[in-house]
């Protein structure tokens, strides 16, 4: 889909909203961990270093895609959603990642808005964006402003279970 029906009728995104630094590693992986349920995370294995080296959301895991540009929205510790986007030149596209907590899926919109207008968010541009089942503060959003699904991915994950006897 394209971002224009979501950006468009945004309203203007207020305090709190900000590029993201170095030292927000810890907030943005706190996020993650807050939405993410735990067993994902385990199959996943996502670290904390990971985030702080600036990948660790990569779901898309496109090399190709380029450098990313990350926005946030919260108080430090206390962050309610963040996003991440790259233009995908050889596709014509661009990749949208997003993080939102539940309770806070009406910030995505202004939020993209103030990627649109300050960091060169393309709002007209194809954009492909992943979305979880369970991440209802980012699909929510996203449903209604016309995107559509075009591929379901599945996440297994294999239990194991030993016994521990003491001899």
């Amino acid at each position: 889909g394209v971002l224009r029906p979501l950006t468009s009728a945004a309203p203007v995104a207020g305090r709190g909203v900000r590029v993201r630094l170095a030292r927000d590693a810890w907030d943005i992986f706190s996020l993650y961990c807050a939405g993410t349920p735990a067993l994902i995370r385990h199959a996943e294995g996502r670290s904390l270093k990971e985030w702080a080296a600036g990948h660790g959301g990569d779901h898309t895991a496109l090399p190709w895609a380029g450098a990313g540009r990350e926005v946030l929205m919260g108080e430090i510790g206390n962050l309610a959603a963040w996003i991440r986007w790259r233009p995908v030149r050889s596709a014509g596209c661009q990749v949208l990642e997003a993080m939102v907590r539940p309770d806070a899926g009406h910030l995505l919109p202004a939020l993209l808005r103030f990627g649109v207008e300050h960091l060169g968010l393309d709002a007209d541009c194809g954009t492909r964006c992943r979305v979880r089942e369970y991440d209802r503060g980012v699909s929510g959003p996203m449903w209604r402003g016309g995107f559509a699904p075009v591929v379901r991915e599945t996440l297994l994950v294999r239990h194991t279970v030993a016994r521990v006897t003491d001899h």
